[in-house]
């Protein structure tokens, strides 16, 4: 049994119990596949460390929530419905399937829950069921974030490849605070999901963000200022709040010696720290030029 064996029969044999034993453990054992078959299958329509929860028990399949303090991502992709107006539906189908794909395996690998896809925006929480701490959920949405619009450049080029010209944006929104979690539905049907400010003024601080541009709030900026470059930005008003919301923008993904010039019509940023003597002399010629034009 330690080495694996799983039945034993003692002598004399009698071969219908031979046959019957064997017949049984192959039953056993095709039922067993279908289990991990159908196991992997659910599993795909929830985040990967969530489905291990409900697999340990620690999660269990009744309805009920609790209060956490979660970092929450929302993201949607600017002016999507208009931009796919001249796409075929095979083309729409592929362009947000692929989307969808990149975005979620970026999710999966910062470990974030992938709470739903809702049209071609996302909500993510990090926080529960696993947390490694409040501010590194925070430090590792943001993370996720940058991975992601990087990863969103490289699409473009698949994109292209199929003759799918449209330009994709994603403007992300990124806060910190407490929200309710758990299982809410009814006794046939669950969805373990958040309920909170959060989660609305994540979507607030999306749909304020300039495209391609990550905003997070004052809570979230207290928790990453140290390890983000981020430049304020001014307050949003949030419908359902009576005050107005402090905003940043994410500029880069280390603090060092880096210079910004921010405005609405321009955006200069040099990292001193990374520059090659080539690259100083070209930027030195271009600032010239530049100032012979102002």
């Amino acid at each position: 049994f330690e080495i694996g064996a799983v039945d034993y029969i003692t002598k004399p044999f009698s071969p219908p119990v031979v046959m019957q034993r064997v017949k049984l453990h192959l039953e056993l054992e095709e039922v067993h596949k279908k289990v991990e078959a159908l196991n992997r299958q659910y599993s795909s329509y929830i985040s990967p460390h969530l489905a291990k929860s409900i697999r340990d028990g620690e999660i269990t399949a009744s309805v009920g929530s609790s209060r956490k303090k979660l970092t929450v991502f929302f993201s949607d992709i600017q002016n999507f419905t208009a931009g796919t107006e001249k796409l075929e539906p095979e083309d729409m189908t592929f362009l947000l399937n692929h989307y969808f794909d990149v975005m979620t395996r970026i999710v999966h690998k910062y470990n974030g829950t992938l709470d739903k896809y809702i049209g071609d925006a996302m909500l993510v929480f990090f926080g529960d069921p696993e947390s490694r701490g409040i501010r590194e959920d925070a430090e590792t949405c943001i993370s996720m974030a940058i991975e992601m619009q990087e990863a969103i450049k490289a699409m473009q080029e698949v994109w292209h490849s199929k003759g799918i010209t449209m330009p994709l944006q994603v403007r992300m929104g990124i806060t910190t605070g407490f929200c309710t979690v758990g299982n809410f539905g009814s006794s046939t049907q669950l969805a373990y999901t958040i309920m909170g400010t959060p989660v609305n003024l994540a979507s607030r601080l999306q749909s304020h963000a300039r495209p391609g541009v990550l905003m997070i709030s004052e809570e979230t900026y207290q928790l990453v200022k140290d390890r983000f470059e981020c430049v304020a930005q001014p307050p949003v008003q949030v419908k359902g709040l009576s005050y107005a919301v402090q905003a940043y923008e994410i500029i880069s993904a280390a603090k060092g010696n880096i210079y910004n010039v921010w405005t609405d019509h321009c955006h200069i940023r040099v990292d001193f720290d990374s520059l090659s003597d080539t690259e100083r002399s070209d930027i030195k010629a271009f600032l010239s030029e530049l100032n012979e034009k102002m």
